[in-house]
């Protein structure tokens, strides 16, 4: 199947997506609330109130399970000891349950309910609450393929907006504010989609989606990292996590190939993500940079690579002795656990920038960006007084991703 080559092409495919993942989290919100619906489960399934019912609602899950006490949840596996139902096939069997199933949208307002706990990550002026972000991403088990799939289109579009702002680099940022602040808000809704998308207990099927093409100008990781800012590198980090210890050899084998620094570095970092995630993995990932970083040594300009793969090493030898390091210069994120990650420094500084020994930041702090819950990078109350950075701060940044030294490569595989 072509691509399409507009940009008007790729952004009604992204508010399609987007309507899907509205649709998703409607439909789980209904069924979850809904009694009325629920029983209608159970009369199709033939089985009494006081069992557990597991309502398979796609091939592999997730799983509605409704149990004995009225109660309902969403899972990726069926509830211990429940009776399975397939619920496709209870379509197939009676057509009318759709219409069920839109009256108990209705009853409970799901529509209203499923835009109001989305539109926070679609906000450009605002990032979620740790609360909001939370409420999200309990339904993670629902809308981690419609969200990996928005997320896909995003980078799309993302690639569209960047071929633009590259092409005029050299415009005044406020001559371009508009599609400046667009591309922003895009790179950060991405970062918010991939915490849904990217979770460890759906390892399995993104390690299969991960497996099912050879990496070339892809990783799990790269569509944030190279927008170079510490906040994008914790979701980036993340998203190796969540891929995990199948994805290492290509972590490795991206590693060896790869001949952009951005490049060098969005590998560097989900290695070194992982083998925090996974200590079991953590010898032979650092053992593996070791020896990259010796052989990197003696390639013309190879210096600044040999330093990123030493300084990922040092990281899984000694996690807490890094963030030490990288805190020399002081913390970036808030002192106060009520704003979790986010601040100035957070969104503006560089991931790649060096310390006094050459070693990138975003490596060395990279242990308490993954030591918490995802939402817990999150403030606990929304921000006032609109945007943390100006205009002219954001093109700065992004100057970062199109400039001399930057990555402009499209990031699909």
């Amino acid at each position: 199947m072509l691509q399409p080559k507009t940009e008007m092409d790729l952004r009604i495919l992204l508010a399609e997506e987007a309507s899907r993942l509205i649709s998703r989290l409607t439909m789980g919100l209904a069924m979850v609330q809904d009694l009325t619906f629920q029983q209608s489960l159970r009369r199709m399934a033939g089985r009494a109130s006081t069992e557990v019912l597991a309502v398979g609602l796609d091939r592999q899950g997730p799983w509605l399970n409704l149990t004995a006490d009225r109660g309902a949840t969403i899972t990726r596996a069926p509830a211990q000891e429940a009776i399975r139902f397939d619920y496709a096939s209870a379509m197939a069997a009676d057509p009318g349950l759709g219409a069920t199933l839109e009256a108990a949208i209705l009853r409970c307002g799901a529509s209203d309910q499923a835009v109001d706990l989305l539109d926070p990550l679609f906000d450009p002026d605002q990032t979620p609450t740790r609360g909001q972000m939370a409420a999200i991403l309990v339904w993670s088990p629902l809308l981690e393929h419609a969200a990996y799939a928005l997320l896909t289109r995003t980078i799309d579009v993302m690639d569209a907006l960047r071929a633009t702002l590259a092409a005029n680099n050299g415009t005044d940022p406020q001559a371009q504010s508009a599609r400046l602040l667009e591309y922003w808000a895009f790179a950060h809704t991405l970062g918010h989609l991939t915490l849904i998308a990217a979770q460890s207990e759906g390892r399995r099927w993104l390690s299969d989606m991960a497996h099912a093409f050879v990496w070339r100008t892809w990783t799990p990781s790269l569509a944030l990292a190279r927008e170079r800012t510490l906040w994008l590198t914790a979701s980036a980090a993340r998203a190796a996590v969540a891929f995990g210890p199948p994805v290492v050899e290509e972590y490795l084998s991206v590693l060896s190939t790869a001949d952009h620094p951005v490049r060098q570095f969005d590998a560097t970092v989900g290695l070194a993500a992982i083998g925090l995630d996974q200590p079991g993995e953590a010898a032979y990932i650092a053992k593996s940079l070791t020896s990259r970083a010796a052989s990197a040594r003696g390639l013309h300009g190879g210096e600044a690579l040999a330093r990123g793969l030493e300084t990922a090493a040092f990281v899984l030898r000694d996690p807490s002795g890094a963030v030490d390091a990288g805190l020399v210069l002081g913390r970036p994120w808030p002192g106060g656990e009520g704003q979790g990650k986010l601040s100035r420094q957070m969104l503006l500084t560089d991931p790649m920038a060096p310390d006094g020994e050459g070693r990138p930041l975003g490596l060395l702090l990279l242990a308490p960006l993954l030591a918490a819950p995802a939402e817990a990078l999150y403030p606990l109350s929304a921000r006032t007084g609109g945007r943390l950075v100006t205009v002219r701060e954001i093109f700065g940044v992004l100057g970062r991703t199109w400039g001399r030294d930057a990555d402009t490569g499209a990031t699909r595989h």
